[in-house]
This record gives structure tokens, sequence and C-alpha cells, in this order.
């Protein structure tokens, strides 16, 4: 583990320019086309006259406000930060799952700058700045949380803000969390303490991320007199019965089903067939490694672990608990295929230190750490 964190750590300023190359060819021709004289149409000097607090969504008016946004709808603009984000986004990824060879960190990369609701989102233009900046809030509170002893403090407040810039990559850092404890959990020696130590410790920053956030939005509403919208129900946020819960939960399972089925976005059948693909490996690797741990007679790890990835989907999906939401919400499925990456990743690092001494054989996922 010490190993793998030295080579991430020396090798985070190239895989940052790695990212910002691959975000900026991914999406250059939105933000830059009209300064390229590709169509100078493509400038929209809109002023946002949006009041985005009535969104619930505090921190950009107060990035607005402070002039580090722009108020107009200037693509350029809106494309440095959503480019720069998206880089530094990557780079905080790959330092929490820590992917060892280079084909998957390309690979995660890749699915991160390019997956369609990206393309999708930034046709908001001025949004697609707050939108790239939740982002990267989501992934700083769960890399905080997991870096340093007390991080769920720090990692709360970067929820906070994550969610008063744009309340849906909350699934984004659930779904983060889920796949980090998945992989710690693949780990041989990890205790069974630490385990829980860790599910609590995250559990914790996403529930206080979540009540500062609300209170945030309460205080910021009193003093500068703003009434919630009810647009997708923002008005009644926080406000969940239990009667409602499994159904919701339901929805959750329902709406990643849609996502691989391609009823979200217009798929090939080649992709959905892909998608079958993926899931159906991410199965039988983990039946396969809840299989050993029962051997094992790690009967809790073992049961975590299956848990976890039956919750995986809710993760995912985790704003459908708060209202039916749209494909503008569906971003932290990629994580879907960056946890096989991380998955072929193991099982290529255990095939190659496996090594026979006094007649054992190292078995596979022995090695599995981040």
């Amino acid at each position: 583990m010490t190993k793998t964190m030295g080579q991430l750590d020396k090798n985070k300023e190239k895989i940052f320019y790695i990212a910002l190359f691959m975000a900026f060819i991914s999406h250059c021709s939105l933000f830059f086309g009209g300064a390229m004289g590709v169509n100078e149409d493509n400038f929209s000097f809109y002023r946002e006259e949006l009041i985005k607090a009535e969104l619930g969504r505090w921190f950009a008016d107060v990035l607005r406000d402070l002039g580090i946004v722009s108020s107009y709808r200037v693509p350029a603009w809106a494309g440095i930060f959503v480019i720069l984000a998206l880089a530094a986004t990557c780079m905080i990824v790959l330092s929490i799952i820590k992917i060892r060879s280079k084909a998957g960190i390309y690979l995660t990369i890749a699915i991160l700058v390019t997956f369609p609701t990206l393309a999708y989102s930034n046709g908001y233009l001025y949004d697609s700045a707050l939108y790239s900046l939740s982002l990267l809030f989501a992934a700083m509170a769960v890399w905080i949380t997991n870096k340093w002893k007390y991080g769920c403090f720090g990692g709360a407040v970067c929820l906070m803000l994550s969610l008063a810039l744009y309340q849906a990559w909350l699934a984004f850092a659930v779904t983060l969390v889920i796949v980090y404890i998945l992989i710690r959990m693949k780990e041989e020696d990890i205790a069974k303490e630490n385990i829980i130590a860790m599910i609590i410790k995250n559990a914790g920053m996403g529930a206080l991320g979540t009540v500062l956030y609300l209170l945030s939005v309460k205080i910021y509403n009193v003093i500068f007199h703003v009434t919630l919208s009810s647009y997708k129900g923002l008005d009644a946020m926080g406000n969940i019965q239990l009667s409602e819960l499994p159904g919701r939960i339901s929805n959750c399972y329902q709406a990643f089903l849609d996502f691989v089925r391609g009823n979200y976005y217009a798929m090939p059948k080649m992709i959905i067939w892909l998608n079958y693909l993926v899931l159906a490996i991410i199965f039988l690797l983990s039946s396969y490694y809840f299989v050993v741990e029962i051997k094992r007679k790690n009967f809790l790890k073992a049961f975590l672990f299956a848990g976890f990835t039956v919750i995986l989907p809710i993760g995912m999906c985790f704003m459908e608990i708060a209202y039916k939401t749209d494909t503008l919400s569906v971003y932290a499925n990629c994580m879907i295929y960056i946890l096989l990456i991380k998955y072929c990743d193991i099982r290529n690092e255990d095939a190659k230190s496996v090594v026979i001494r006094g007649g054992g054989i190292k078995r596979p996922f022995a090695s599995a750490s981040i």
C-alpha cells in the first residue's frame, strides 16, 4: 500500500495534466468553438438573473457575488472552470481508489471526463461551472474524510458546499464512499474494527454534511429573505416519510436498470450488452470474494462486502430517494465501470505477486489494497 501511494503521489502532476488534456479535447468544441471561429453565435452573453438560493444553491450566489464565477453565460469562462475541476476530480478519485496500471488510470480518466451526462449538463453553460465545482467538492469530501483521522469534519464541510452548488452530486459522493469501502474490504489484513470505524466515519461525514447543508440553507434564506422554489420538491428538502422510504429505494434500483437498459440515454445495443457484461463480471468477482471470505470464516467481512455491493445501485441513484430525478443526475453511474477497472487492476496485481513458498500459493485478492 505504501509503495502504491508513493507511486501515485509522484505521478499526481502527470495524472492532472493527462486529465486536463482529455477534458479539453472532450469539451473544447462546446466552450471554445466560438473563440476558434467555428461559430461566433455560440457566445451567449446572457446575464444569469435566477437567484440560485431559491433552488437551495446559495453557494452559487456567493461565488457569483465574489466574482469568482461569471454572472454572464460566457462559454469560454465556464469552460475553464469545467476543465480544471474535471482534471482535479480525476486526480482525487484516483488518489482514493489508487489504480496502479497505466491502462486503468487512462480508462478511469476517460470515463470521468467523457461520461454522457457531462455533455448534457454543460449545455447549461453558466451552470456548468457550478456543476463541475460541485462535483469537485463531492470528491474532496470523500478524500479528506479518509485521508486524515478527523477528516470527517472537513469532509462534511466540503459536502455541504457541494450540495450548496448542485444537490445531485450527493449521489457521486455516496457512490465513491461505497466503492472505497468495497475496495478496502478486499485487504486481507484489515481488522474488523477498522472496517466498522471506516463505515461509521464515512456515514458520519455524510450525515453531518447533509445537516450542515440544510441548516445553511435555512440560515441563508432567513438572512437574505429567500423562499425556496417548489422545483422538484426542493421546498420540502429533508422531509421524507419513513413509509415512503421502501418505495424510494425501489426507485433507485429501477433508475439504475433504466440506465443500464438505455432508457435514460439512447445507447447502441452493443453498449447495452456491454453494460450487462460489466455487471456480470462484477457479480462473479464479488461472489468469488464472498465465498473466499466465508471459507476463511471472516463472516462479518463477507456479509458487509455483499451488503455494500447490493446497495451500490442505491448510491449511484441516491437522488431518487429525494425526488424523481432525470438524466442530469446519473453521472454517479460511471463508477460501476471504474469499480470493474479497479477489480481487474487488483486481479492483475495479484497474478503478478503469486509466489510459491514452501509449497504455499498466495491466494487471489490477498494483496488487494489501495
